[in-house]
């Protein structure tokens, strides 16, 4: 018994002094002056992403310009003996060419989900815009873990 609890308090202490920091923490501090200079593709994508990078606006910083580009596609996966659908295949291509001190990188995301048919179209098709804003908003991380890298370069 105290061998466990002294185990117990071993752990603790070493755990809490790693110096363990989580990473985003840190990004929020950090600002940058982003432009989105142009934008095609999927609207809902585009217009999440847009409205993400309007909150990245510091006229001291250097300006960002980003070009984005976007795909929504959804195709049948799976059908029953009747020739209905039972199963989607929705692939998401998120491509984000970035523009800083007249070097230009290019980033792009993958998506791939598998959804199975609803009955109702109507919730079918929210849970489609629930997934293209969910997409959105991971790529829109993804793209800031770089720029924050990219900027420190």
């Amino acid at each position: 018994m105290i061998k466990k609890n002294f185990l117990k308090i071993i752990f603790i202490f070493l755990l809490t002094s790693c110096g363990y920091s989580p990473m985003l923490s840190t990004m929020d501090n950090k600002i940058l002056n982003i432009e989105v200079v142009s934008h095609e593709g999927d609207k809902e994508i585009n217009q999440v992403l847009r409205s993400k990078f309007k909150f990245h606006r510091n006229e001291n910083e250097e300006l960002i310009k980003i070009s984005i580009n976007s795909s929504y596609k959804k195709k049948d996966l799976s059908k029953n003996l009747t020739g209905k659908v039972e199963d989607y295949k929705i692939e998401t291509t998120t491509s984000f060419i970035v523009i800083r001190n007249k070097n230009e990188k290019n980033f792009s995301f993958s998506e791939e989900y598998t959804i199975k048919n609803f009955d109702d179209d109507f919730e079918e098709r929210n849970y489609e815009k629930k997934i293209r804003r969910n997409v959105a908003n991971i790529n829109y991380q993804k793209l800031m873990l770089q720029l924050y890298k990219f900027n420190d370069l």
